[in-house]
């Protein structure tokens, strides 16, 4: 009777010990989809806080590809011209950038310019 007893006793203290390790472990589950759901809804409102950043401010994209880039690259970021324009004019303070008439190909006034090999001789 005493190996009995013994026997059942031990058993039904693995059966606790088998329940509180289940229930552990269902514990540490709950807690690891909580914080997964936590971490889902943190990075979700963060994209829509710089959803709303980038709507303000579209220019954002560019300098964070740019900060991105090799500290060794230097790069200036600024709003395309709403005439089309060429960009560095208005980096450059400038209104219409036109490009300066050249003696070789061409006059001023329209003629073409003498080589100056030929004017000479």
């Amino acid at each position: 009777m005493t190996r009995i007893k013994r026997a059942e006793a031990t058993a039904q203290s693995r059966r606790i010990e088998a329940a509180g390790e289940a229930d552990s472990r269902r514990q540490l589950a709950d807690a690891e989809a909580y914080r997964q759901e936590r971490m889902g809804k943190v990075a979700s409102e963060q994209l829509a806080r710089d959803g709303a950043l980038i709507d303000k401010h579209p220019l954002l994209i560019q300098k964070t590809m740019a900060d991105k880039l090799s500290d060794k690259i230097s790069v200036i970021i600024a709003p395309p011209p709403r005439d089309g324009g060429f960009i560095g004019a208005a980096l450059l303070g400038s209104g219409r950038v036109t490009p300066a008439p050249s003696g070789r190909y061409g006059a001023p006034d329209g003629r073409a310019a003498e080589d100056s090999s030929e004017g000479g001789q």
